[in-house]
């Protein structure tokens, strides 16, 4: 029964998606604020992860970003692919994982505003809307592969464009074998299930200091994981941060810093067991939105 109900959650978060995905699709909805951009990072304080394999074996990496984002009648959507580049991507030598020169991530959220669906006001204080959202995400590291569904909130917030958070269910797999690691059995494991994930997105209104313009974004995810040992890694966090400066006063064109910090507990590259696993990267980078 617990196998089955698995499945089934995994097959609803995914009709979910579908479903939310298609509604302003075939609606033919108009997308109001939105943004395409493209942005290149560059960092040598990427250090070894084994949960979220996004270190290298030198710390040095490149990081190719391609990022939409769209609020349109129906609700809001953004999607995200970065190809990440560099000396053995995900290596962790304590577990004989070499890692490989490049990786690939992506994670797609649709969400339904049910204040434009039903027509009803869900003002209250700053909550301006409440969602239903799904969030699927992927990663050639471990073949990762998380789902889930739940609510969004977005909130109006003086100095910013966009302000919403909230919470889903949080489902993983990864092909690792719980006790020793392997990781060429050609089998999925079960990494989290049945937890629950803390999403938010903060972009800024522009920043007006003497003549020139910058922007802050926020990006994060924290999450509840399992309890068996390759996947009990406590209270999960990931946040990113950008810091942008608009070139000779053009939008299009943002120099900045990217910040991005990952914490976890019982990390298999430093001693499974009672760690705390704690990275602190920050990036330069540059933003092109075309």
């Amino acid at each position: 029964m617990i196998v089955r109900g698995r499945c089934w959650e995994g097959r609803a978060a995914w009709l979910t998606a579908l479903v939310l995905l298609a509604i302003p699709c075939v609606a033919g909805a108009d997308e109001h604020y939105q943004f395409t951009a493209l942005t290149l990072a560059a960092t040598d304080l990427a250090k070894q992860d084994s949960i979220n394999g996004v270190g290298t074996e030198d710390k040095r990496k490149a990081v190719l970003q391609a990022e939409h984002f769209g609020e349109n009648d129906w609700g809001f959507f953004y999607g995200d692919v970065e190809y990440n580049y560099g000396k053995g991507v995900g290596a962790v030598p304590q577990l004989g994982n070499q890692g490989d020169a490049q990786s690939l991530y992506a994670v797609a959220i649709p969400s339904v505003s049910l204040a434009k669906i039903t027509g009803k006001s869900f003002t209250r204080g700053p909550l301006s809307d409440v969602g239903l959202l799904a969030i699927l995400r992927a990663s050639s590291y471990s073949q990762y592969r998380s789902y889930g569904i739940g609510l969004s909130f977005n909130f109006s917030v003086p100095g910013f464009l966009w302000f919403e958070s909230g919470v889903t269910t949080h489902n993983s797999q990864w092909n690792v074998q719980p006790g020793t690691f392997n990781t060429n059995t050609g089998r999925d494991y079960t990494l989290d299930s049945q937890k629950w994930m803390w999403r938010t997105y903060l972009i800024s209104k522009p920043i007006i200091l003497g003549e020139q313009r910058f922007h802050y974004i926020w990006f994060s995810f924290i999450n509840g994981s399992g309890s068996h040992q390759a996947a009990g890694h406590g209270a999960e966090f990931f946040i990113r941060q950008d810091f942008l400066w608009e070139v000779l006063k053009h939008s299009d064109f943002q120099l900045g810093i990217r910040y991005e910090y990952a914490r976890h507990k019982n990390d298999p590259a430093i001693n499974f067991g009672n760690n705390t696993f704690v990275a602190n990267v920050p990036f330069l980078m540059f933003k092109y939105t075309l």
